[in-house]
């Protein structure tokens, strides 16, 4: 059955005041039931620190079969979105739920999401940038072979110290995970690089606001 904005509001007041967690269930049953119509809602919803799209988003990925037309507009949504206020990290940290699906679940739908990723990897916002330099490697799978050049160009040549050290850190885990896929050596940072990933905190990289 449809739901009204004034109902996935009441909802959503709900989740930003309870157990956000406890109500990932509630919004699975409101795709099942109404996906258009939550399609629809979801464009209203602002982006403010305690902004809990996440929630709605894991629910989403729990539905079977998987909306996949609804998690990649959702995720160039977003990063469309993010293009014009690129230091709201709230941006970033929503579409991370979209992490928690499995390559089993729907293994072309991660071959679409690396092709969007890999397009931020060029974008002339640095912290677009940094955060499909690291995004993109929960996604990216033994024949990603483009992507996995991309990022070994961005190693050596970014401007942005964090893109670099970023990148590296994703083919390092490429480089674990698939040993037999990549295409050429790891790349080094450079010993700047080096000294920065020892003395500043890790988190430090994903700093939107600077």
């Amino acid at each position: 059955m449809p739901y009204t904005p004034a109902q996935l509001d009441k909802l959503y007041a709900e989740t930003q005041s309870g157990d956000a967690d406890s109500y990932s269930s509630e919004w699975k049953r409101v795709g099942e039931e109404d996906l258009a119509g939550l399609q629809s809602w979801i464009a209203t919803v602002p982006f403010t620190p305690d902004c809990e799209l996440f929630e709605i988003y894991d629910g989403v990925t729990e539905i079977k079969p998987l909306p996949e037309a609804f998690i990649l507009n959702e995720l160039r949504r977003i990063l469309d979105l993010a293009r014009g206020d690129p230091k709201n990290k709230s941006y970033y940290s929503q579409i991370e739920a979209f992490a928690m699906i499995e390559e089993g679940q729907a293994p072309a739908l991660y071959g679409k999401i690396v092709k969007i990723l890999a397009v931020e990897l060029d974008s002339p916002v640095p912290q677009l940038r940094r955060f499909a330099a690291y995004f993109i490697g929960d996604f990216m799978t033994a024949g990603h072979t483009s992507a996995q050049m991309k990022l070994r160009e961005l190693v050596q040549k970014d401007p942005d110290f964090r893109v670099r050290c970023l990148a590296h850190q994703t083919l390092k885990c490429q480089q674990a995970e698939h040993p037999n896929a990549m295409t050429a050596p790891l790349p080094n940072l450079s010993l700047v690089d080096r000294i920065r990933m020892e003395t500043i905190n890790s988190n430090n990289l994903f700093e939107y606001s600077a």
